[in-house]
């Protein structure tokens, strides 16, 4: 099979980092070529027509972004790129409701990365309306001192642990199941499919 080449546009490294291993443990026929990590939802939003117009005429692109407070996937994807018909050169795949959702999923590789018990781990991933805050909260009953360390909450609104994002990015990279996370989280589930779906 070809390799498609395929450009990355997240919000965010880690985001970055799962669709990557999407594709190496999935063992897609995609090959990535460029990421463009904007740095927030609001510059993903901003760009996102004009991403979708380039794939149109030249590359293929995948954005991902988080569903947070919004109401539906198909919803913010209509708001940010209108009615649209499927288009193996450009996916906008939405996290529900963030990208730490797909981490839980992967739960008896979370608890023994995060160094819990695997009961810990919250069920329908999903589901919970704040996954990043879940996945916080059960780092504070890790073994390690280290761990509860670096990802217990920062001060003030969506302030992160200081060694959040290393921490989480390293779990990723080592530990985190594909197989296991999607049979998990429908999301997940739905965007392995769509990247499937761009192979060459």
């Amino acid at each position: 099979m070809t390799t498609r080449a395929i450009n990355l546009v997240t919000e965010a490294d880690l985001d970055a980092l799962v669709l990557r291993e999407i594709v190496r443990q999935g063992e897609l026929s995609l090959d990535i070529a460029r990421v463009f990590p904007l740095g927030g939802k609001s510059a993903m939003r901003q760009n996102a027509r004009r991403y979708f117009e380039a794939s149109r005429t030249t590359e293929a692109f995948v954005m991902l972004t988080d569903l947070d407070r919004e109401s539906c996937p198909p919803g913010l994807v209509r708001s940010w790129i209108g009615d649209t018909a499927p288009d193996s050169r450009f996916q906008l795949r939405v996290a529900v409701r963030e990208i730490e959702a797909w981490l839980l999923a992967s739960g008896p590789q979370l608890a023994t990365f995060l160094q819990i018990s695997e009961a810990r781990i919250p069920r329908l991933p999903d589901e919970r309306a704040d996954p990043k805050r879940a996945l916080e909260q059960i780092a504070r009953a890790s073994r390690s001192r280290q761990m509860r360390a670096a990802l217990s909450p920062g001060i003030g609104p969506g302030a992160i642990g200081s060694g959040y994002n290393f921490r989480m990015m390293e779990f990723v990279s080592t530990t985190w199941n594909l197989a296991e996370a999607r049979s998990n989280s429908p999301s997940l589930e739905r965007c392995v499919r769509a990247l499937e779906s761009m192979q060459a």
